[in-house]
Order: C-alpha cells, then sequence, then structure tokens
C-alpha cells in the first residue's frame, strides 16, 4: 500500500500488532541533531532512531520530519498512523479521532483534515 505522499505503509504492520517499549538513550545525542535547535522530545526520538536503527519514526514536527528523513530514517505522523489503523481494521472511523486531536489543540490543516478523511474513505 502507497501513502499520498509516495511512501510506503510500513511492512510491519501487516505483519502484526506493533509492540511499545520504552528506552533510553544510550550514545550521546550527534551534534547535527542538536545543532537543528528541535523540541527536547524530537531530539531525543531522532538520536535514538538513529541508535536502534528503527524502522519507522513517529513524528509529527515538520523540522523534525526533514531532519530525520535527511538522515535516512522513514518519518510517520499521526494521521498517517490513524490511516493504518484505519485500513488494517483497527479503527472503523477515524473522524472522531481527528475531532478529539484537534479540540485538544493538536493543529491539523484544514485541506489535510478534508485529505485524510477522503484517504479513508469518510466523508469530511
Amino acid at each position: 500500500m502507497t501513502w499520498p505522499d509516495g511512501t510506503r505503509e510500513p511492512s510491519l504492520w501487516r505483519q502484526g500488532p506493533v509492540g511499545l517499549a520504552e528506552q533510553s538513550l544510550v550514545q550521546p545525542i550527534a551534534p547535527p541533531i542538536l545543532r537543528a535547535a528541535l523540541g527536547a522530545g524530537e531530539t531525543e526520538s531522532i538520536g535514538l532512531a538513529l541508535e536502534l536503527v528503527a524502522a519507522w519514526l513517529v513524528l509529527d514536527d515538520r523540522p523534525a520530519r526533514r531532519l530525520a528523513q535527511g538522515l535516512g530514517l522513514s518519518v510517520i505522523g499521526t494521521l498517517g498512523l490513524l490511516l493504518a489503523g484505519k485500513r488494517r481494521g483497527l479503527l472503523a472511523t477515524i473522524k472522531p479521532c481527528l475531532d478529539s486531536l484537534v479540540q485538544h489543540g493538536f493543529h491539523i490543516a484544514p485541506h489535510l483534515y478534508k485529505k485524510v478523511l477522503t484517504d479513508a474513505g469518510e466523508s469530511p
């Protein structure tokens, strides 16, 4: 399956449930990442993804996404995760999730909100 931006859906998601585990950095964060003036969470996430040779990294912040992709990491955002959940049958609809995100201060551009719902086969 291909996402709207041309990237492929992570094959891991087609194989079965994804587990999450807390992990701390072992190595110091590389200077190019520190110089990027990102938030602490984005900085550590990128550093840890590089350290672990992560298959995918979840980031929504545009500068962080650009840096991570420039460093060779595969990046997906919150909206991409919701689409993947819908496509795998884990979510019946994503509109309530999008609305909840917006209600709690998550910015989604109106055109992107409509596109994500259309891609999910839902009405905006």
